[in-house]
């Protein structure tokens, strides 16, 4: 394999990691320019597979962990507990489902594994939900973004790659920013749902018996 593609692929490997929720940006980007740079797309489908899966697998076995240990103060853990008190009222009554097609929600996916593993949902439940979902996730994405490639390259030689580069960092800006805004949406929604359960809960509790 010549070094240049193999470079693409450690770099979709390294960014899909940590970018695989809602739509997979390198993951998408690369399947598209597959054609024009002789990739296989079978190889960028498993490599971007390999890095979804290592991610996961750790990410929930750092919540099964966790659940009997200090957290440590790292911040990427930070940043896992702060999602899943979002993620985890929902996982409660609709697990099964988060666990497949929560990987389709921008930014919130990301937390669904460590969401299952600190709730102490069982492994073999999460390694085919999380199988399923992640197939089925980069399927959809990876067919459509091939089948595009063509389309894409026509347009590449017609208006330039410059115009063209620039037009993607923009629809990326977009997309972030509409992430962004609907992650804020959700985190209020969440901590409303939080507040209303809480006083509903202090509504039913029976109210002291006063003396005779």
């Amino acid at each position: 394999m010549p070094s240049s593609q193999l470079l693409i692929l450690l770099v979709l490997f390294a960014v899909t990691i940590a970018d695989h929720s809602a739509v997979p940006n390198a993951y998408v980007i690369t399947m598209v320019l597959a054609k024009g740079k002789q990739l296989n797309p079978y190889t960028i489908f498993g490599t971007a597979y390999g890095a979804v899966v290592i991610y996961e697998n750790a990410v929930y076995w750092l919540g099964r962990w966790m659940r009997t240990h200090r957290a440590p103060r790292w911040r990427v853990v930070r940043a896992l507990v702060r999602g899943t008190q979002t993620v985890s009222g929902v996982m409660a009554r609709h697990g099964i489902l988060w666990l497949v097609f929560g990987r389709f929600v921008a930014f919130l996916g990301l937390y669904v594994p460590f969401a299952a593993g600190q709730m102490g949902r069982g492994y073999p439940t999460f390694l085919a939900c999380t199988t399923a979902g992640t197939l089925a996730h980069l399927a959809g994405f990876g067919i459509a973004a091939y089948m595009l490639g063509d389309l894409v390259h026509a347009y590449i030689a017609r208006i330039g790659s410059g115009w063209v580069g620039g037009g993607v960092v923009v629809l990326f800006a977009l997309g972030q920013g509409v992430a962004y805004c609907r992650r804020r949406r959700g985190r209020r929604r969440v901590s409303e749902d939080g507040r209303l359960s809480v006083r509903q809960h202090a509504g039913d509790e029976p109210e002291d018996q006063q003396p005779d």
